[in-house]
């Protein structure tokens, strides 16, 4: 159909040619000439070819001017070779090139530049100069295609913004993208997402050629806090999830230690022990004092002179800290009764409870060991916990010489509501008892005794002020809970080993987390609080791991430490 539409094109322009040339010529020279092509054919070649296809030629040709520019900019483009009808011309260095000798009828034109998409448009000339075109070239994009899975548990992050010059995109719910429209060349491939560090990667893309990125792991938002000696000395140091970025949080002082980090509620505080001012003790050993900082590293502070120092933690709403001191005893009281003087002072007396207030930095005082002697005689405080709110503060004395100020006692935070709740002591765990500890709910404090040759358990309730008789005494777990997971973690002793275990608050649907034991601390992190991190500490290392919730997640280890993990800073 094409051909016969060519045709008839032709012989109507025929028709018109010849009518043009007998009116100039007349019809005389029209007929002598008609006779030379007609006889003469052998000679001059066919219609397509000879005579007549040169004269028809120039009589049906076009002349056209193109320009080539950057679609972006702008701007004129120099050497871009421009096809139409088998013909190939470069822009001079005004974007230009001018076809002379086209055929009026419809021409393809094809522009074809690296860097640039190729062109391609079909234009009807006419004979004559013809108008103008403008050729707007655009810069040549590609596909990359990839996959954003978590870190930490390998699960698809959906809805991840995954950006390009040229193209942006989400990731679906499987976790996969399609960016399309991304300029050639070395772009970088930008990945964020909520709670994820950026991902950044520069790839190399050729015109029409799909890019594959396969998965991409995005790390999470969080830096460990521990302790490390990398250099010959104990500093506070923190990195991110997969070990990266690891460095101190503040510089130790050249020569001393750092050490024992305890990190606020609100993760921008750190109080810690530091020997930085090296002095000794009468026993020639260097003095630790304790010290706060922020996570800045920038607020530095020395906050008492007290030694022989037990950190014990910070209230709940941040308020405050917590923490005991003590002086080694020459001998006295029980001490001196039944062990010999050598031995004496291997024993620490617990002489005084007190609290850091946050802001201001200031200490007070809330127990003395002094306050339940009468005369020399000795007193021993320990075994110290805080209720989940800390609201209330409990802690064991024992008189050895004036039972009746032995007991459990409780107190409030601000040194107010003192009272006795039991007239035993607590067993220590060298008496094979447990620690003094709170309920859940911090209504009700349990805690082993020996009463008449036998072991056994109590609880107390706070609001009743009433003691009773249980048959065993709750597990002391080292726990935490996340709202965001409505899970409860902490480490429990099954089978020899120390491992983290979860459930729903109220205990059920336990499961184990870990299994290869040594585990000391552990705490919520990630994303809506998805993974667990936690310190080991076993006779081959003591490192940080990371573990997802997912069931089936694998442990990660992130990095080796000393001791003293605080926690996770969020950012």
């Amino acid at each position: 159909m094409e051909e016969k539409v060519r045709h008839d094109s032709l012989w109507t322009d025929l028709r018109h040619f010849f009518h043009h040339l007998s009116l100039k010529i007349g019809r005389k020279g029209f007929l002598i000439l008609l006779f030379i092509a007609l006889f003469g054919g052998a000679a001059l070649g066919g219609w397509k070819t000879g005579f007549w296809a040169r004269i028809y030629r120039g009589y049906n040709q076009a002349a056209i001017m193109v320009v080539v520019e950057d679609s972006q900019t702008g701007r004129l483009l120099l050497g871009v070779p421009v096809e139409a009808d088998g013909q190939v011309l470069e822009t001079d260095e005004g974007g230009k090139v001018f076809f002379e000798e086209l055929p009026a009828r419809e021409v393809t034109f094809k522009v074809s530049l690296p860097g640039f998409k190729d062109f391609f448009q079909t234009v009807r000339l006419k004979r004559g100069p013809n108008k103008e075109l403008v050729f707007s070239l655009q810069i040549a994009t590609s596909e990359v295609v990839g996959e954003a899975t978590d870190y930490v548990d390998g699960a698809p992050i959906a809805e991840a913004k995954v950006a390009a010059p040229g193209g942006q995109t989400t990731t679906g719910k499987d976790g996969k993208f399609v960016l399309e429209e991304v300029i050639v060349g070395t772009p970088e491939i930008t990945i964020s997402k909520d709670g994820y560090f950026e991902f950044r990667q520069t790839v190399e893309l050729s015109k029409n050629v799909v890019e594959e990125m396969g998965e991409i792991k995005l790390l999470a938002k969080g830096r460990v806090v521990f302790v490390s000696n990398r250099d010959g000395k104990n500093a506070i140091y923190w990195a991110k999830l997969d070990g990266s970025g690891l460095g101190k949080t503040w510089e130790n002082k050249a020569g001393f230690d750092d050490t024992t980090p305890y990190l606020s509620p609100d993760k921008q505080k750190i109080i810690f022990l530091s020997n930085r001012d090296n002095q000794k003790g009468e026993y020639g050993d260097i003095q630790y004092f304790l010290y706060y900082n922020d996570t800045s590293g920038e607020s530095l502070q020395k906050i008492s002179f007290d030694t022989g120092l037990r950190l014990r933690g910070w209230l709940a709403d941040g308020s405050g800290f917590v923490y005991e001191t003590y002086s080694r005893s020459e001998g006295e009281g029980w001490q001196r009764k039944i062990l010999p003087l050598a031995y004496a002072a291997m024993w620490p007396t617990y002489g005084e409870i007190k609290i850091v207030k946050v802001p201001t930095l200031t200490v007070s005082t809330l127990v003395k060991d002094s306050g339940f002697k009468v005369g020399d005689d000795y007193v021993e405080m320990r075994l110290l916990a805080l209720s989940p709110k800390s609201d209330w503060i409990a802690f064991n004395v024992e008189n050895y010489d004036v039972p009746d100020k032995t007991g459990v006692y409780l107190i409030h935070p601000d040194g107010t509501g003192r009272r006795r709740i039991s007239t035993y002591a607590a067993a220590s765990y060298w008496e094979g008892g447990g620690t003094v500890g709170f309920s859940e709910d911090g209504k009700k404090v349990f805690y082993e005794q020996w009463r008449e040759g036998k072991r056994v358990c109590y609880s107390y309730d706070i609001a009743s002020d009433k003691e009773t008789k249980i048959s065993t005494c709750p597990a002391d777990r080292v726990g935490v809970y996340s709202s965001a997971q409505k899970l409860k973690a902490f480490i429990d002793y099954r089978d020899g080993k120390s491992d983290v275990y979860v459930s729903k608050k109220d205990g059920t649907s336990e499961r184990r987390v870990t299994s290869a034991g040594g585990v000391q601390e552990v705490y919520f992190a990630g994303p809506n609080d998805r993974y667990l991190v936690y310190s080991v500490s076993r006779e081959q290392e003591s490192a940080l791991y990371v573990v997802g919730l997912k069931r089936g997640s694998k442990p990660l280890k992130i990095t080796d430490i000393s001791s003293g993990f605080a926690g996770v800073v969020p950012e």
